[in-house]
């Protein structure tokens, strides 16, 4: 495989299109329409984003991207569109995502776009503000991150995403659709804006970098022993927690969730915690851990928070000790609860599937679940 090299001259643009909401990640869908007489002997599309993107031609998806850098640059991926093009008008579509947070491999960097399109080593289309922007209102909620540097995972209400975007009427507006017939219902607003240029060619093509070729990267682990095939077993004890149900029920708040672990001897066992949310965590009555947790006033009411996600900051460190005593150990967890979430996961470093009993009251012959109540009111 040949190294890349950056087109020459770089006449694309980073863009973005501002929004009010700068805590949270930004989902932003970018379309530019072009035309061609005849199909060209050569067709690359050049494509960078901050933190991803899915490039679309034609309404085909085709690419998706790019690779983590771990510096400031940003690499560009050269993507051959040529089989995807039509004589007369073609689309472009581009949805990009920007975490504004660090996650798996990604550090945090500014929001931004980048593309050129060249036909026959010639620029065509760039990214600038021609481009068409739209911010869908279908990620109501901030997607989950459940521990510092982990994947971020979005929560989509399909209901409002902007479907054939990319290749709809770029005149936008309000729409109604029919449903059976019978009546109508409003879908999403597609109003189509215009980004604004962060920055100008010169200044961003000192953050492009041509993606690396696969045969020089080195491989950290050896891929030759497969310990699985075609089925998945647990091997470490686990415990897994959700106030979805009675959240949904009730409301957000702040609930709490109790149930006991039986250890034959006394001991410390190491743990991996993983929480997307504010919570306390006690054993045996003893706080061993609490992320995001804000002092609350004598006698005045819970402050929930809402459906704002954590900010790195807020995160505590997922591994923790647990003193265990002989025989029963009471378990208690408090969680700040929202509309969504992933819950609370906690792992065992060293201890078998299946070694720990976990019964919802201190008896064998209890079932192993959680108790559940909430929200709290003081």
């Amino acid at each position: 495989m040949i190294n890349l090299t950056l087109p020459d001259p770089i006449v694309g643009q980073w863009i973005w299109l501002s929004e009010t909401n700068l805590n949270q990640e930004s989902h932003q869908f970018y379309r530019r329409d072009f035309s061609i007489d005849e199909m060209p002997g050569k067709a690359e599309m050049w494509i960078t984003a901050r933190t991803a993107f899915h490039l679309f031609i034609n309404g085909q998806h085709c690419a998706s991207g790019p690779t983590a850098n771990p510096g400031e640059n940003s690499y560009v991926y050269c993507v051959n569109i040529n089989y995807l093009l039509q004589v007369g008008n073609n689309q472009i579509a581009v949805q990009v995502f920007n975490a504004n947070a660090p996650l798996t491999g990604f550090r945090k960097k500014h929001s931004g776009f980048w593309a050129q399109l060249q036909i026959n080593d010639q620029p065509l289309v760039w990214s600038d503000e021609n481009w068409k922007c739209l911010i869908a209102d279908c990620y109501v909620y901030p997607g989950t991150i459940q521990a510092l540097g982990a994947a971020s995972v979005e929560i989509v209400d399909f209901r409002r995403f902007p479907h054939n975007w990319q290749q709809m009427d770029l005149g936008g507006g309000p729409q109604t659709a029919s449903t059976d017939g019978e009546r109508r219902r409003s879908i999403p607003k597609t109003i189509w804006y215009r980004p604004e240029i962060i920055l100008n060619e010169e200044k961003g093509r000192k953050l492009l970098e041509p993606a690396p070729n696969p045969n020089d990267i080195i491989e950290t682990c050896s891929w030759d022993k497969i310990p699985y095939t075609g089925s998945v077993r647990q091997i470490r004890q686990l415990l897994w927690l959700n106030f979805a149900n009675l959240c949904k029920k009730s409301g957000p708040g702040i609930y709490i969730a109790e149930t006991y672990l039986y250890s034959d001897k006394e001991c410390q066992q190491s743990v991996e915690c993983f929480c997307d949310r504010p919570y306390k965590f006690f054993l045996n009555d003893n706080l061993v851990a609490e992320q995001a947790v804000k002092p609350v006033p004598v006698h005045a009411p819970a402050q929930n928070r809402g459906d704002r996600r954590l900010s790195m900051d807020d995160y505590r460190p997922t591994t923790m000790e647990l003193s265990l005593r002989k025989g029963w150990n009471r378990v208690m967890w408090a969680q700040d609860c929202a509309s969504h979430g992933a819950g609370m996961t906690i792992v065992w470093v060293d201890t078998p599937n299946g070694s720990l009993q976990i019964r919802r009251q201190a008896m064998e012959k209890s079932s192993e679940s959680w108790s559940q109540a909430g929200p709290l009111k003081t």
